[in-house]
């Protein structure tokens, strides 16, 4: 109620500019209904009632004015207006509402105007999870709904009404201009409403959402197209003008393809037609797909991608060109398919079986000579199999064309993969570097996206093999920036780098970004499935897991780990210290007991991460020593994180025994291995403890000591728990829970393979935690608390 407020404080106009639907009178109304004083909302179509409104504002017995519908009013009736809004003598405040501001340019009247704009009343994120009732989580429908309906809204009146009677999933899955509400809306207040000429240049050029002006002569069949569009700009009807181009509200666009398909289907394809190659000539490779795909020629769609598909993949496009991949009748449909997906495939290409599959198909189905990225990737297959290979090819010679370009880039990034000398640490890093080199180059040429991406991943994945985790703040930073929210999920490349990041932030503390992981993860939009996919959502299950930590997603992380997939190596070795850090949290022993099978059998015994959870389950000397063993033996081949879970548990260990020297010492290693990839995550274990025995220590960790500092800060957050219960250890809870056994000392440090001075060490705790002095106080403190 702002603007209106300006009324009360002496101001003369408000004016409501915006197109149908987006509640101008519904913002009047709720400003008149704060009035003590009832006022009469004229329409402005009704001359009479106009003339004789105006003439009560002179003679003083309207205090306030309101004028709907203004672009309606008659020219005589506008005249009759204007020299109101005019008269500096006249007080009544006067409110005009309208599609678009009829009256004449006058800087004078602007001074004593405050507007109301459409951009002003679209609905914000904040609105659309209130208007909608939706929990503040779930950002992923509030995005969709914006997505669809820019906050315009009577879209959004309209869609309430329909997700009345089912999911709102459901429901925005079909919601658009062709939908029935919809279209009924835009009919009645938008076509019919506009002269034969502005409505048949409005529905034939509207072929895209964003249409060049340059593009109009070969859409419609009206000679002055662009000036219908800048009148209908100009008159807020959902089309708006940018750079050279006329931009269609979505829902807008929708319908209009709809109707023209209802007027003449053949003459919508052909527009289609046109418009593709348009773009295609003009370099816009994107919307020339998207308009073959409009156009239902799949002659002409398969011939473009057999032309374009590699050139869209390396601008980032994978998503949109697979999908108009599997559009294509068989035959079409398997040659590209097994092209792309060896392309999307490198360098690595996870799945050997397909990937031999798709190569013989594409052999079989060949048409002509290869082209130069199939060459390269051919020579990446081979590298990938193990054989030596002599040279990358040249890309085409000295052309300077965007996909000559691209293909030097291409095989530039393949030369390094494949020649630089990969055996020896020393050689992994020389790889990287090279690699992140070019990634840093294509960067600063402008190279398409897609190979940007491979680059980095490329280079990190060397990174992580190598196991110099130093410096790669940068390359995960850039990586980020490179991100492909619509990647398909054959796309490798694009899913490594989505879950590396996504990874990162998950240990740093930070929000995952889940937009980059959905086409890992929605089956709707990608049926395939895969190590990658089942990994994306391991992680999301162990980010609800720490959000809100309690049985049920405890329970939903066991589940997706116990899934058939979850026997892959990278799963079990990427969640299973937080997995069997939950587990004991909980006191699930015989769960603990489940993890440490698995994680034996798929992984082995002499893993890292087999040892690390086979000391949190039974912390003995035998077990700490194996576990240090296991960090000395070549413990950098393997993740920095799972290096620094090691060490936080061995410190943890280590101090609960009295051995503050070995304590700190250990303690500073998992710094050490964490402070690469900033991951604070491994020290907010054990109710925080790893991060005061920073905190405690802080005078001794020298140059570590700023990652220290942030480790602390963010364990002054408390640990979300379910309850208020004290910061035992897992140690601690366990014992605990054997406590009404009533077993003596020695039985219990037997049943836990420790000694009878570590268990009165660790009863000791207990009871000063719990405020008891003994025994029975501190099982009773434990049964109030819930903890037995």
């Amino acid at each position: 109620m702002e603007p209106f407020q300006d009324l009360e404080r002496g101001g003369r106009i408000v004016a409501l500019w915006a197109p149908a639907g987006a509640g101008k009178t519904a913002i009047i109304g709720q400003w008149i209904d704060t009035l003590d004083r009832p006022v009469e909302i004229v329409d402005c179509s009704e001359a009479a009632r106009v003339t004789s409104a105006i003439c009560e504002v002179r003679a003083g017995s309207r205090s306030h004015l309101v004028l709907d519908r203004v672009e309606l009013a008659t020219a005589a009736t506008r005249a009759e207006i204007l020299q109101l809004l005019e008269d500096t003598t006249a007080t009544a405040g006067i409110v005009l509402a309208g599609r678009f501001d009829p009256f004449p340019v006058s800087p004078s009247r602007w001074v004593v105007t405050t507007e109301i704009r459409e951009a002003d009343l679209e609905f914000t994120p904040a609105e659309v999870h209130e208007f909608f009732g939706i929990d503040a989580a779930d950002a992923d429908h509030v995005r969709k709904i914006l997505a669809v309906t820019h906050g315009w809204p009577v879209a959004l009146a309209l869609l309430s009404r329909l997700a009345q009677e089912a999911e709102m999933g459901d429901v925005l899955s079909r919601f658009n201009g062709d939908s029935r509400p919809i279209a009924e809306y835009l009919v009645h207040e938008l076509l019919d409403r506009l002269p034969p000429p502005q409505r048949d240049v409005l529905v034939w050029s509207a072929v895209a959402r964003e249409v060049p002006a340059l593009l109009l002569d070969e859409l419609t069949e009206h000679n002055d197209a662009a000036g219908i569009l800048d009148h209908l700009a100009r008159s807020n009807t959902l089309v708006a003008v940018e750079s050279n181009s006329y931009v269609f509200h979505p829902l807008l666009a929708t319908f209009l393809r709809a109707e023209q398909r209802h007027r003449d289907i053949e003459r919508a394809r052909q527009g289609h037609a046109r418009a593709a190659e348009w773009f295609t000539r003009h370099g816009d490779l994107r919307s020339a797909l998207d308009q073959w795909e409009h156009a239902a020629d799949q002659d002409a769609l398969a011939a473009f991608l057999d032309a374009h598909g590699y050139s869209l993949i390396f601008q980032g496009e994978s998503g949109a060109v697979m999908r108009a991949v599997r559009a294509l009748p068989s035959r079409e449909r398997e040659r590209l398919d097994a092209d792309m997906r060896l392309l999307l495939g490198v360098p690595h290409f996870d799945d050997r079986n397909a990937a031999r599959r798709r190569l013989a198909a594409r052999t079989a189905a060949r048409r002509g000579t290869k082209s130069p990225v199939d060459e390269i990737v051919d020579r990446l297959w081979a590298h990938a199999s193990g054989e030596d290979v002599v040279s990358i090819p040249a890309a085409v010679g000295p052309s300077d064309t965007p996909l000559a370009v691209d293909v030097q880039a291409f095989g530039d990034i393949a030369d390094a993969w494949v020649h630089e000398d990969a055996r020896e640490n020393d050689g992994r890093l020389r790889k990287a570097e090279r690699l992140i080199a070019l990634g840093a180059h294509l960067r600063s040429t402008g190279t398409e996206r897609w190979l940007r991406l491979l680059a980095l991943e490329s280079a990190l994945s060397v990174v992580a093999t190598a196991g110099q985790w130093i410096d790669v703040e940068a390359v995960f930073l850039a990586l980020s920036k490179e991100l492909i929210d619509d990647a398909d999920a054959a796309d490798g490349v694009a899913a490594r780098a989505a879950f590396a990041v996504a990874a990162q932030a998950y240990h740093q503390g930070r929000a995952l970004p889940v937009a980059s992981l959905r086409p890992l993860i929605d089956k709707r939009e990608s049926p395939v499935e895969g190590t990658m996919q089942h990994l994306a959502r391991v992680l999301l299950a162990l980010d609800a897991l720490e959000r809100h930590p309690g049985h049920e997603t405890l329970n939903a992380l066991t589940t997706v780990m116990e899934e058939d997939l979850a026997d892959s190596m990278p799963s079990v070795a990427y969640a299973v210290v937080p997995w069997m850090y939950a587990a004991m949290w909980h006191g699930d022993l015989t769960l603990a007991d489940r993890i440490l099978f698995r994680v034996r059998r798929v992984l082995g015994s002499d893993r890292l991460e087999t040892l690390t959870a086979a000391f949190m389950r039974r912390p003995s000397r035998e077990t700490e020593m194996l576990l240090r063993r296991g960090i000395e033996s070549g413990a950098m081949k393997v993740s920095p994180l799972t290096v620094s879970y090691a060490w936080v548990y061995l410190a943890t260990y280590a101090e609960q025994h009295g051995k503050k020297a070995a304590s700190t010492e250990r303690v500073l290693n998992a710094l050490m291995a964490a402070a690469p990839l900033g991951a604070i995550r491994p020290f907010l274990q054990e109710g925080n403890q790893p991060a005061l025995l920073l905190r405690a220590r802080a005078d001794r960790l020298g140059s570590w000591q700023s990652f220290a500092d942030t480790v602390v800060d963010r364990a002054a957050i408390p640990v979300p728990e379910a309850t208020n219960l004290p910061a035992l250890t897992l140690r601690e809870r366990e014992l605990v829970r054997e406590l009404p056994a009533h077993q003596s000392l020695a039985d219990i440090a037997t049943e836990r393979q420790v000694s009878i001075n570590t268990v009165k060490s660790q009863l000791r705790s207990i009871y000063s935690k719990l405020g008891a002095a003994n025994r029975a106080e501190a099982v009773a403190a434990a049964r109030e608390l819930g903890l037995v």
